[in-house]
């Protein structure tokens, strides 16, 4: 770890440590990236730590810099592209370091995401094992609310004990790539007490043109992940499909209504046709998989 003696730490007695990998951004990628980043220094009653590779990791004032990622999108998936990190690896070397600190909480979130005090204090009153929050875009300019994206998570805040029980259910995804984040959020709230966070505008984001995902180099790769998540990723969108209709019909002013739609979607056992069927889609996949790595090999 590199840094001031106090790097790190935005004030107050902390429970929740709050990590990012923050990248060499390039023009208005950079200015949306700095002032992401100040909202997380502006914080109470966290500690904030970036991540890196040995010999790969940028400097943010005020965050405790920790060069411990050892994989990436290149190790993961066999391809060449941008180097992202692996999820998994990410929410590991927080827990460690979060651990560490003595925080019950490790989070992470893109470099381009704003966290409010709002949400910090919603995780430490809350107490639960998980938390997920679906951003609000802001008009780029003025910085006024869009709309609450319903259809990504853009922020995860973990237990670190509930983390070290349940690191098995998560497989390696790739930061800055789609998918992982709408099974992270099943896999989270179908095993444990978390909960989904999409109503208020707890994480900000400037909106800014999408990238075209389907064009990753890492496509296949996580088609693959995917596939081996299929029941997750299912759960996800049929939560989002009746989300939506509910809004749509006006019916989402009720907040009680929205927390049972979320507990009746996730939670509970995959019924058992369901498991067989995936078994054999899961085989299948990994030899679509293993034969692909073959061929470019």
């Amino acid at each position: 770890m590199s840094g001031r003696r106090d790097a790190g730490r935005a004030g107050g007695r902390a429970s929740l440590l709050l990590g990012v990998n923050a990248f060499a951004a390039t023009g208005d990628g950079a200015r949306r990236q700095a002032e992401a980043l100040e909202s997380w220094r502006g914080l109470s009653g966290v500690r904030l730590a970036n991540l890196g590779w040995p010999g790969d990791v940028v400097e943010v004032d005020g965050f405790a810099t920790h060069p411990v990622l050892r994989e990436d999108s290149r190790t993961a998936s066999g391809r060449a592209g941008p180097r992202k990190p692996v999820v998994s690896e990410a929410f590991d070397r927080l827990a460690a370091i979060a651990a560490a600190e003595g925080c019950r909480w490790f989070g992470y979130a893109n470099s381009d995401i704003a966290w409010t005090q709002d949400a910090v204090d919603a995780i430490v009153a809350g107490g639960r094992q998980a938390y997920a929050f679906s951003r609000c875009d802001v008009e780029p300019g003025t910085g006024r609310g869009m709309e609450i994206v319903t259809a990504g998570i853009d922020a995860f805040v973990v237990d670190v004990a509930w983390w070290g029980a349940n690191r098995r259910r998560f497989r390696a995804y790739l930061g800055g790539e789609p998918i992982w984040d709408n099974v992270y959020a099943a896999v989270l709230l179908a095993h444990g007490d978390g909960v989904l966070l999409n109503r208020a505008p707890l994480v900000l984001h400037e909106r800014h043109p999408a990238g075209d995902w389907g064009r990753s180099p890492y496509a296949g790769y996580l088609a693959y992940l995917a596939a081996l998540d299929s029941l997750y990723f299912s759960r996800w969108a049929a939560y989002h499909h009746r989300l939506s209709e509910l809004r749509a019909r006006g019916a989402g002013e009720d907040e009680d209504e929205e927390a049972a739609l979320q507990r009746e979607a996730f939670r509970g056992r995959f019924p058992a046709r369901d498991r067989l069927v995936q078994v054999g889609r899961a085989l299948k996949a990994r030899a679509r998989w293993a034969a692909a790595r073959r061929r470019s090999a």
